[in-house]
């Protein structure tokens, strides 16, 4: 490159519109904590980011992304980065969250006095048995055991999937079954 008096200028002037080209080019990072991954991803996509999601907790394959929340960002939110640039989401699926804790309730300003309203008196009432009826006594019922049975013997097909066969010329009947066990 060929340069003459000016160079010192003319590579100021170079690098000056270099950095503005750079910085009109900068997007600010959105928050997207807390969304779901298919609004996170919607979100950087519209302003011109990518994004790369992980499961944070177990290293999960992310299958669909309304099911997944986002629970970091890198580089953070309000960062300016250049235009195209990727944005790493850390997730964590819906179902693997802890519930959250119930908030302490604050006090009130001032409280008021709370006067209770007077019980009428109480009556005691006089206690009456039920009235007894005796039941004749009834003998426990008989059970008799099934007779003792010798398991068949068998001479059809046994599948694989323990459903046995009835015919044993047709050796092709367990194919739905995983095969004819051996």
């Amino acid at each position: 490159m060929l340069t003459g008096c000016g160079s010192k200028q003319a590579s100021a002037q170079t690098e000056t519109a270099k950095a503005t080209a750079v910085a009109e080019n900068t997007i600010e990072v959105p928050d997207v904590v807390g969304l779901t991954l298919d609004k996170a991803i919607d979100q950087l996509q519209s302003i011109g980011l990518k994004a790369h999601a992980t499961d944070v907790d177990e290293g999960k394959t992310i299958i669909i992304k309304k099911n997944w929340h986002v629970a970091n960002e890198d580089p953070l939110a309000h960062a300016k980065v250049a235009e195209g640039s990727t944005v790493e989401l850390g997730v964590k699926h819906l179902t693997d969250e802890t519930p959250t804790p119930t908030p302490t309730p604050t006090p009130t300003q001032v409280a008021e006095k709370v006067v209770a309203p007077v019980a009428p008196p109480v009556v005691k009432a006089q206690p009456v048995a039920p009235p007894v009826v005796k039941a004749p006594p009834v003998a426990p019922p008989v059970v008799k055991a099934p007779p003792a049975v010798a398991p068949p013997v068998y001479s059809g097909i046994i599948c694989n999937d323990g459903y046995a066969w009835p015919n044993p010329t047709r050796r092709g009947a367990c194919h739905g079954h995983g095969g004819i066990r051996n």
